[in-house]
């Protein structure tokens, strides 16, 4: 088994050589729009160790309390040493009962560095299925209130109510997941990971305060489970019941991902900076792409709206994040630390901690 790991490896380095090749092309030739050259990969960082990617998709997690039935997907590394540390991966957008099997990109690359990554789907629910349970008045959950944000008087939907409990029940359910899987998971390394909407269940398990409605403030959905937290493509105050206190009492390990194009059709690339600018230290950091290339699909691992060459950033940033409070890797604390990834990609990423 050594031989296919080294065997990986060496595929590994000639793809790392090849996307610095492909870098220096587009400047070159002058077809990029204004992406990176690359500096020598010895700049990247890369996980000890490589593995090939199995895929596991046979299974339903059932939470009795809300009634839910919450469709996974594992992507996990094959021949790793058990038990396996894991990343639940939440998807962007809305509801979506086969959002299981999207963001492969991201589950492929922290499968390959060792991880077992769980994708779920975040299915529909009625938008006032959680009023009785948050105690939210009937005033405020009439159809319009879910039409609005809360800054603005609305109440916040079901969906964003769900999804950080979503991620919470597949936890509750390691055991059968187990069972069914093969696989055995490490209940002292979780981490959870999210772009866009999923980056609203990163921040909610993390212990940001959530408003939910006129008369509902400051609900937290904080899981002590998860140990460490990547949030791609962050709401910023004002957006789905975030205020500029939402941020003040997280205390555990969080990477914010953002860049200068990161925009939607609600949200601005200068909100996205605010999760990160309102966190209190220790172990916050922030990845930003300096590059009008660097855009939503960007930080998706989209290779159909995101800008690839960007995408190895993005990558070593989150594996060495996760390598750093997962598996306490002190090289990837290191990189983490250094300006590797600005002469890597010659000034355009940057990572800044606090």
């Amino acid at each position: 088994m050594q031989s296919r790991r080294k065997s990986i490896g060496l595929v590994h380095d000639a793809m790392l050589l090849l996307t610095v090749l492909l870098f220096a092309c587009n400047k070159d030739s002058g077809t990029g729009n204004d992406g990176p050259q690359a500096d020598p990969a010895e700049n990247a960082y890369q996980s000890p160790e490589e593995y090939l990617v199995e895929l596991f998709d046979n299974y339903t997690v059932y939470e009795a309390r809300r009634n839910r039935n919450i469709k996974i997907l594992i992507r996990y590394p094959f021949a790793a040493p058990d038990p396996l540390p894991v990343i639940i991966w939440s998807h962007g957008g809305g509801a979506n009962p086969n959002g299981h099997n999207s963001y492969n990109e991201w589950g492929e690359a922290l499968a390959a560095a060792g991880y077992a990554v769980i994708h779920l789907a975040h299915d529909d629910d009625a938008d006032n299925a959680h009023c009785t349970a948050l105690d939210i008045p009937a005033s405020e959950c009439e159809p319009i209130d879910f039409t609005k944000e809360v800054a603005a008087g609305g109440t916040l939907g079901v969906l964003w109510y769900n999804r950080p409990r979503d991620a919470s029940a597949i936890l509750d359910d390691f055991a059968g997941i187990e069972a069914a899987s093969g696989l055995k998971f490490d209940r002292s390394r979780i981490g959870v990971g999210g772009h866009s909407g999923g980056a609203h269940t990163v921040m909610n398990l993390a212990g940001a305060y959530v408003d939910v409605s006129p008369s509902v403030p400051e609900r937290r959905a904080y899981d002590v489970r998860f140990t460490a937290f990547l949030a791609c493509s962050p709401q910023g105050i004002g957006r789905l019941g975030m205020t500029a206190d939402s941020w003040s009492s997280i205390g555990v390990p969080m990477m914010v991902q953002t860049g200068a194009a990161d925009v939607t059709t609600d949200e601005d690339a200068a909100g996205r900076l605010d999760a990160f600018n309102h966190m209190p230290p220790p172990a916050k950091y922030f990845l930003y792409i300096d590059s009008p290339a660097a855009n939503h699909g960007t930080f998706a691992l989209n290779p159909t709206t995101g800008d690839t060459r960007l995408e190895p950033y993005v990558k070593a940033s989150a594996i060495a994040f996760f390598d750093a409070y997962l598996r306490n890797f002190a090289g990837a604390k290191a990189w983490l630390a250094s300006n590797k990834i600005g002469k890597w990609s010659s000034g355009v990423a940057k990572i800044t901690m606090k």
